[in-house]
């Protein structure tokens, strides 16, 4: 583009405010109509005032300041083309010369070029009226109010493309922040085995998925473009997208594999598979078996069962174990204040009996309190929650599912450790 713009002297090259102030003075009525001219453009050093301000600075009306300033304007220009006409030098020729170098009509494209001139440019002329102005003084048969109108199609993609750029900064910032509570996540609350497992990096690019979720009547599946793994990544819910993508934005996160393998466990006697969520390979060669809830569902006593046959399943492998979301891990649930009293009654109720629904949403009723709460309080104490029919009682004794270990280790684990 800069090949189809003409060559400038030196005398044109000068700063757009400075040639513009020049041909104020040059061309301008009176002082009072250069001061005009001057501080609506911001020429004198104050920044640019608006019209009205100007108008109240001077006491004259609005219409009165923009009536002289059309006048300035037409006066520079009308100027310029008699200097050149003449074949003389001058500030108002230099301005012409240099505003059609830059917008004018024989300029391919000649908005992005002003605008990138004006980039470079260091007058202090708010850059939509320096456009309307070159666009003015750029083309001899322009008026004021076509010069502005032929820019204003461009200053309006400008002004959409810098709120596109501050929402996808905002977006970007807020991505980068949910990114850093689940790195604070992962760093507190991941439980690891005291040797942990490191992978080597062939293990880890070797990483494949026990089962597909694509849409096949058992899950549906949607996908995330990973530019982390270089594929799709299919995810289950939109925890599972929200997380993965998290995972992507996380330094310390070399890989992680979806679905990545199979665990048996055992509820009511019958031996079912299971599929954790995802595996995380850290940089150091440290890995995470994560399992991925949202946190009204990590109290219900099958989800329990299968999590206590992950925390064997890590156990024997080596690898840290992490029960959560994006937002929170398990044992922040745990450590969740409950309404006083509510914890005692709660106890007390499943003492020797099955709580139903509806002594259940009594209690609740009593206390204030919340099912947040009443998770709280199942995982403080291995409490057995069921839906479908509801049921809350004590676990058996023999506790055969693992259950009660899973909590106590969770219970136990400090953070970080």
């Amino acid at each position: 583009m800069a090949d189809n713009v003409p060559a400038v002297t030196d005398e044109e090259a000068r700063p757009f405010g400075e040639l513009l102030f020049a041909a104020c003075l040059d061309a301008a009525k009176n002082e009072r109509q250069c001061l005009i001219v001057a501080r609506h453009y911001g020429l004198d050093g104050d920044g640019w005032q608006s019209l009205a301000a100007v108008a109240a600075s001077l006491d004259l009306s609005r219409e009165r300041v923009r009536q002289l300033l059309d006048d300035a304007l037409v006066r520079m220009k009308r100027r310029g083309s008699s200097q050149r006409r003449d074949g003389n030098g001058g500030p108002c020729a230099a301005l012409l010369r240099h505003a059609e170098g830059v917008a004018g009509p024989h300029v391919p494209g000649w908005q992005q070029a002003a605008w990138e001139r004006l980039k470079d440019d260091p007058s202090t002329i708010p850059p939509d009226k320096a456009m309307g102005l070159l666009a003015y003084f750029g083309a001899p048969n322009r008026n004021r109010r076509q010069a502005e109108a032929a820019v204003e199609p461009f200053l309006r993609e400008l002004r959409e493309e810098a709120r596109r750029t501050r929402r996808e900064a905002r977006e970007q910032a807020r991505w980068a922040d949910r990114a850093a509570r689940l790195q604070g996540l992962l760093d507190r609350y991941t439980v690891w085995r005291a040797s942990p497992r490191v992978l080597t990096p062939d293990d880890a690019r070797n990483l494949r998925p026990a089962r597909s979720v694509r849409h096949d009547g058992a899950g549906l599946a949607l996908p995330l473009d990973s530019a982390k793994l270089g594929r799709e990544v299919q995810c289950e819910s939109l925890l599972e997208h929200r997380f993965f993508t998290l995972l992507d934005l996380l330094a310390t996160v070399d890989r992680y594999q979806e679905q990545p393998c199979r665990i048996e466990y055992r509820l009511d006697g019958w031996s079912r598979p299971y599929h954790p969520d995802v595996l995380i390979v850290l940089r150091d060669g440290r890995t995470i078996l994560a399992e991925l809830k949202p946190a009204h569902q990590v109290a219900l006593f099958p989800n329990l069962v299968k999590w206590a046959a992950l925390a064997r399943a890590c156990e024997e492998w080596g690898f840290g174990l992490f029960i959560g979301g994006d937002r929170y891990a398990v044992q922040q649930i745990l450590q969740r204040p409950v309404p006083g009293g509510f914890e005692d009654a709660l106890l007390a109720a499943v003492d020797g009996h099955v709580v139903r629904w509806q002594e259940y949403e009594v209690l609740l009723r009593r206390f204030d309190a919340d099912h947040q709460a009443m998770a709280a309080i199942v995982l403080r104490h291995g409490l057995e929650l069921r839906l479908g029919p509801f049921r809350l009682s004590r676990l058996p004794s023999n506790d055969e599912e693992g259950v009660g270990s899973l909590l106590a280790r969770l219970r136990a684990a400090g953070p970080g450790r």
